[in-house]
């Protein structure tokens, strides 16, 4: 599952044993006798602590990367496992890229085009046979982006001063490969706001419309 495609299940998290704290939801659980590890959950992601049960002090050899006896290896191993688990049972699908498809069915009676046999997963979006979207896969680099993996993306057309309000590097990017003044790259992530995907989608479409 990639991350961009699950969002975590709150129900499941509390059936789990996580307890909401402010903003985060908190794992507790001794792996030994001596070391507890805790998964914290903020947004979409998800960190671990690993500390001392009688000092309560973060156990160092678990995040230096040359720390390597048996131990520590038994202790990351372990900390792995429950973070499997806790991504198996407290997640839940997320396509966006496939709600985009459902609204844009629903709204314009837009049929995706797949234009590109060597890209068989970009597709395009059309009013009066001009583009007033593009879906495809990313590698997060292309974006520029320090992190392994793919996302879904979308290209829209947008006036260039909602271009600029709106990039942030996170979820809204300045256009791949397009035009930077009149587009704009939005990152199909798990946690992205739908609804205002959708408003920016509109105003896209009726440019275009109204231009072509």
């Amino acid at each position: 599952m990639k991350a961009n495609e699950f969002v975590w299940d709150i129900i499941a998290l509390k059936d789990f044993g996580f307890f909401k704290k402010e903003n985060r939801y908190v794992y507790e659980k001794n792996i030994n006798s001596f070391l507890k590890a805790f998964f914290i959950i903020e947004d979409n992601d998800v960190r671990v602590e690993v500390k001392d049960i009688k000092t309560k002090e973060i156990y160092m050899p678990f995040y230096i990367e040359s720390a390597s006896g048996a131990y520590v290896i038994k202790v990351r191993n372990t900390v792995d496992d429950l973070k499997k688990e806790i991504i198996k049972n407290c997640t839940k699908n997320k396509n966006i890229k496939e709600e985009i498809l459902i609204f844009v069915k629903k709204r314009y009676n837009t049929t995706p085009i797949y234009p590109w046999p060597k890209i068989p997963s970009a597709c395009t979006l059309k009013v009066n046979d001009k583009w007033y979207g593009v879906m495809m896969d990313l590698s997060y680099k292309s974006l520029k982006v320090d992190k392994e993996g793919n996302v879904d993306i979308l290209n829209i057309k947008l006036p260039t001063e909602k271009i600029e309000e709106l990039v942030d590097k996170e979820t809204f990017y300045p256009a791949y490969h397009m035009n930077k003044k009149n587009w704009i790259t939005i990152a199909l992530t798990a946690n992205a706001d739908i609804s205002l995907i959708e408003d920016l989608i509109e105003l896209s479409y009726h440019i275009v419309r109204e231009n072509a």
